[in-house]
């Protein structure tokens, strides 16, 4: 199974999205720090497998998107201990994605 992700590849612009979305949660007003690099491999791995359970050799948006709550949730930096309520922290990761560009096919 590791070799299959392993497999899976993705385009310049899904890697740009990856690190946009990166770049948002840092800038962001609510956090005091946003994704570490090692944050941002684990959402590109994570990523990777979810495009491999969709039966694709390949990352789309939606694989992104599918897996960001779960891989950063707990790795993101509240400003204030805004994070201790869940729903603050799907609202920031909400106010991320529909902030960051998507890539279109």
């Amino acid at each position: 199974a590791a070799e299959l992700v392993r497999n899976v590849r993705h385009s310049d612009d899904v890697l740009n999205y990856i690190l946009n979305l990166a770049e948002a949660s840092r800038s962001h007003t609510k956090l005091l720090y946003g994704l570490s690099t090692r944050a941002v491999l684990a959402l590109r791995h994570a990523s990777q497998a979810a495009a491999a359970v969709s039966g694709r050799d390949y990352i789309i948006p939606d694989d992104v998107k599918k897996v960001f709550s779960a891989v950063c949730t707990h790795r993101l930096q509240p400003a204030g201990g805004l994070l201790a309520d869940a729903s603050a922290a799907d609202q920031i990761i909400q106010e991320i994605l529909e902030n960051t560009p998507v890539p279109q096919p």
